[in-house]
């Protein structure tokens, strides 16, 4: 029964539809046809519009009032458009949006607009990473200017020091993948698990990294092949240059905390000051102590580079109200509880380790690479290596 009833419908609504006027299924077509062309439309107009479906009630005829069909219909929805004065963490390129008619300006303007965009990006964000190997340049030119054997033992120990240095930079751009994905998503409180991560992995790997600076003066002696006087400021280099290896590591993991959110400006102000310190220090540390002065100086910038990057991760969260600042409140130390339990998850771990460790392989022979040129200017002399890596730091 229930079959014949539905066959008997179908029957109807095919019937309805041959008997339709000649000039209404026309009509019809028309519609269909301005439906097809839509999307070849689409590029050129002021405001895209998309299809969504909707359902429309119909009365058969001949039937009951109460007898109906759904059939479908079109329906034209506006999208939002997004705003290009928010550059950050935007989903398309503000060119393809002007090219698409999104934007009411010209794609040339828009190319500049989107280049003022990466610049306001890229140059602190250059700052920043240069601060770095200033620092280095800064130590051999001072040592420079105490002996040759001293410039020597200072390039020597820089290049023990960056590669250690680049390992742990290595396995920090596992929180530059998860950190923006995190931001991307809206996710503040993943952003903030994956950096508690990347510190407790980093201190960890900073065990066996600073291991390998402190026996500086054996890798002296039997991988650069130095003589006993160079073997032993390279000693006395190397240990003074330890202390500000994990400082220099939380500085950095901070630095990137700041700029997975796009605050670029705090991290190169802060980098900017500790070059400005780290040559006062280095001055007034040669007059001082001699060699030893320069690699106290070199760590006690990177230890003021980490208190500077504390401060500025505190104003910037007290000023966005996402965190309390009252830090004896009970709900403070309840809520970075937490969060450290959710950072120190197994499966966390292992995701992070999964980015961080190709990482840390890579720039780690990207980095010996460049410094074996080092390790071989070594064998020639005192002096050829001193020549050798001032050129290199500089290049």
């Amino acid at each position: 029964m229930g079959r014949a009833v539905m066959r008997d419908l179908q029957n109807s609504i095919v019937t309805t539809q041959q008997q339709q006027h000649p000039a209404q299924q026309q009509q019809q077509g028309h519609h269909m046809e301005q439906r097809q062309q839509a999307p070849q439309q689409e590029h050129g107009a002021q405001h895209s519009t998309s299809l969504q479906q909707a359902w429309t009630a119909v009365q058969l005829p001949d039937s009951p009032s109460d007898a109906v069909i759904l059939v479908e219909s079109p329906q034209t929805t506006q999208p939002a458009v997004t705003d290009p004065k928010q550059p950050l963490l935007q989903p398309s390129s503000p060119v393809k949006a002007a090219a698409a008619g999104s934007l009411s300006v010209q794609p040339c303007c828009a190319g500049i607009r989107e280049l003022n965009v990466l610049l306001r990006l890229a140059l602190p964000t250059i700052v920043t990473t240069a601060a770095q190997q200033i620092i280095i340049v800064t130590s051999q030119m001072f040592s420079g200017h105490i002996g040759t054997d001293e410039m020597a033992a200072a390039a020597l120990s820089n290049t023990w020091w960056n590669l250690m240095w680049y390992i742990l930079l290595g396995v920090s751009t596992a929180l530059d993948t998860l950190g923006s994905q995190a931001v991307g998503a809206g996710d503040k409180e993943g952003l903030v698990v994956w950096s508690m991560t990347a510190a407790v992995i980093l201190t960890l790997i900073n065990i066996p990294m600073g291991a390998g600076i402190w026996y500086g003066d054996w890798v002296a002696q039997h991988l650069f092949g130095q003589g006993p006087e160079v073997v032993v400021l390279v000693k006395q280099f190397c240990r003074w240059l330890l202390p500000g290896l994990w400082p220099m590591t939380m500085a950095q993991l901070l630095q990137k905390y700041l700029q997975t959110q796009g605050l670029v400006n705090a991290p190169a102000v802060a980098s900017g000051l500790s070059i400005i310190v780290n040559i006062a220090a280095s001055w007034v540390g040669t007059d001082m102590l001699g060699l030893k002065g320069v690699a106290i100086a070199a760590t006690a910038t990177r230890v003021l580079l980490l208190v500077m990057m504390i401060v500025a991760v505190a104003v910037m969260e007290c000023k966005a109200g996402r965190v309390c600042c009252a830090w004896w409140r009970k709900s403070t130390w309840r809520s970075v509880a937490v969060r450290a339990r959710a950072a120190v998850r197994s499966d966390v771990l292992w995701t992070y380790l999964a980015l961080g460790i190709p990482g840390g392989v890579m720039l780690g022979l990207e980095c010996a690479s460049f410094e074996v040129t080092t390790a071989f200017a070594g064998f020639l002399g005192p002096a050829e290596v001193a020549a050798h890596a001032g050129v290199f730091a500089i290049t």
